[in-house]
């Protein structure tokens, strides 16, 4: 095996590991946003997810509103790294012209 094809295994398998941990990474943190609703005239934060077709909410505690805005950020940013990698590992299965 030439040392270019072990560079091009090594990647592509770098590849992979990184989406993966990504993605577990993902996994473990809430999916959704955050909503105001007004209720008796008072505001309540709540976090809104969607479940298949439906939409969920959970009240969220004024004391865990910001460790929440954090974990949503970084899910986020996670999922934008997913997919940049993604669209990477394509372009080199492209390149090369087979799935490693």
């Amino acid at each position: 095996m030439s040392i270019l094809s072990e560079i091009l295994d090594e990647e592509y398998v770098r590849l992979n590991n990184t989406i993966a941990s990504y993605e577990a990474m993902v996994a473990d943190l809430p999916k959704g946003s955050i909503r105001k609703k007004t209720i008796g005239g008072r505001q309540y934060d709540y976090l809104q997810w969607r479940e298949k077709d439906r939409v969920r909410s959970k009240y969220i505690k004024p004391e865990d509103k910001d460790s929440l805005i954090e974990q949503i950020e970084r899910r986020r940013q996670y999922e934008k790294e997913i997919k940049a990698l993604k669209k990477s590992r394509k372009e080199f299965v492209r390149v090369i012209g087979k799935e490693l």
